[in-house]
């Protein structure tokens, strides 16, 4: 029995026939700050043990087609794709959507490699990203997001009983997406893509990865959503074919990742019938610091303070942070992260860090988190849940969270008060400049020359080439970043 829904078709026909023009000049602006943002944090996270693991998995690079980021040296497509998906988000530095997921690891990382691998302009690398920012957008977690009683977000329990957080199906169909565009799928191919890629989806891992183990990854496996999805839309353009409806009816995958309380008819409509509309991409939020999005609230105030009233670790008697209930749970108070991953979550361990002015990709080196002076510093900040601290929930979107920080040093009690952090796109006060962009991007590229002027003239000339990016072919932006 044919399906009488038509979400799937519509999504196909928006990704075929997107073009560039299409696009309003903000959400170009902020896409090609994405695509330079990203690439900063792919490099980034090569320096990592994460980094040192993909060398491991790819000890010889096979084929010269496109670059893996951070390692300089081209590979096949494939490989690419899943190293640079996988190391976007190694430092959680990578941008967040709705400040609860991350897209860009395959929104970007697809078509980028795509783009290289082919000698592809800059313009269909520039439309392929946004057509997948915005799918993922609409696929992924988001109205799995609800607001419990005492105002705070909650995540919708499944059928099973268990939270639904499917950030693995915003990760695969954002690649799938991505790659049909940047492969001028026509709407037809688009569709089997989808249903390829539906049955490649990673089951609904999340709650169990945080409540009993803590491995190497955030979220999902985002280097295997990304080349699952660049390989659903390959197989359809090569004649594979897939379930043609994988978006329609209350049976589609959408039902698979969602919940029994959500009107699903009524869910797949509103965000389909926006598509050319409402621009999510608008939406998504750009980090300066390296770490979980809700810990960054207090970190701008507290560095301007750090400099203001030049505060030096030792100086610190302590620090204690109030934050919402449900923000204080262990992963968020840890005072001894014993990996990057935990770290990252650890509220002590981003304060101590900016206490410090420890470069952002210095932050979870061995010696950093091993460091005695850091681990005193850490075991000196806590975290208290404060029930007066409200959430804001707009449409889906956190849009400001009340934290309060106070700093005791030998000389004075400082206060700081902050609902909202830099990068922030809805406050105009808030937003992440260019000029910032840049200068994370300079930070986490720095290994290609150290601390000298040619490094400087190299990231610089990459930047601008990113900017400018409709006016470029994307294999020799890469070829430059790449014999730097």
């Amino acid at each position: 029995m044919k399906n009488s829904s038509d979400e799937t078709e519509r999504v196909a026909e928006f990704i075929a026939e997107l073009t560039i023009n299409d696009i309003p000049e903000e959400v170009r602006r902020r896409s090609k700050l994405l695509i330079l943002d990203t690439i900063g944090c792919i490099h980034g996270g090569y320096g990592t043990d994460v980094g040192r693991i993909i060398d491991r998995l790819l000890p010889e690079t096979t084929g010269d087609e496109a670059t893996i980021i951070g390692k300089r040296q081209r590979t096949r497509t494939s490989d690419a794709i899943f190293a640079n998906a996988r190391l976007a988000n190694v430092l959680d530095a990578d941008e967040t959507l709705f400040s609860i997921e991350h897209l860009a690891n395959a929104a970007v990382t697809v078509p980028l490699a795509i783009c290289e691998a082919n000698g592809f302009s800059g313009e269909r690398l520039l439309a392929a990203t946004v057509a997948g920012y915005e799918v993922g957008a609409r696929i992924g977690p988001r109205p799995q997001l609800q607001v419990s009683e005492d105002g705070s977000p909650t995540w919708a329990a499944g059928r099973d009983g268990k939270s639904v957080r499917g950030f693995g199906l915003g990760m695969t169909y954002a690649a799938t997406a991505s790659a049909a565009k940047a492969l001028s799928l026509p709407p037809s191919e688009v569709k089997h893509a989808f249903g390829i890629a539906g049955e490649r989806v990673p089951d609904r891992t999340h709650s169990r990865i945080y409540d009993e183990f803590n491995p190497l990854i955030k979220y999902q496996q985002a280097g295997a959503c990304a080349r699952a999805g660049y390989e659903a839309a390959l197989a359809a353009s090569a004649g594979d074919t897939g379930v043609p409806t994988m978006l329609d009816g209350d049976d589609g995958i959408w039902a698979a990742f969602s919940v029994e309380s959500v009107d699903h008819t009524a869910l797949r409509r509103r965000w389909v019938s926006n598509l050319n509309e409402r621009w999510e991409t608008a939406e998504l939020a750009l980090k300066p610091w390296p770490c979980c999005h809700f810990n960054q609230f207090v970190l701008d105030d507290l560095s301007r303070l750090v400099e203001k009233e030049n505060i030096e670790a030792p100086d610190v008697v302590e620090v204690t942070q109030s934050s919402p209930t449900y923000l204080t749970s262990p992963r968020f108070t840890d005072q001894e992260p014993d990996d990057m991953m935990a770290a990252e979550f650890s509220v002590p361990h981003a304060i101590a860090m900016v206490i410090r002015e420890t470069p952002i990709d210095q932050w979870y080196a061995p010696e950093i988190l091993d460091d005695p002076d850091v681990r005193s510093l850490r075991n000196r900040i806590s975290v208290v849940p404060d029930e007066s601290k409200s959430v804001r929930i707009e449409d889906g979107i956190i849009r400001e969270i009340e934290f309060g920080l106070d700093v005791v040093t030998d000389e004075a009690t400082h206060s700081i008060r902050s609902s909202m952090t830099k990068g922030m796109p809805w406050y105009t006060e808030a937003e992440m400049s260019e000029a910032a962009v840049r200068e994370k991007f300079r930070v986490l590229t720095r290994s290609l020359y150290p601390q000298s002027q040619r490094w400087y003239e190299c990231t610089s000339e990459v930047s601008d080439a990113v900017m400018g990016i409709e006016d470029h072919n994307v294999r020799q932006i890469m070829t430059r970043y790449g014999t730097a």
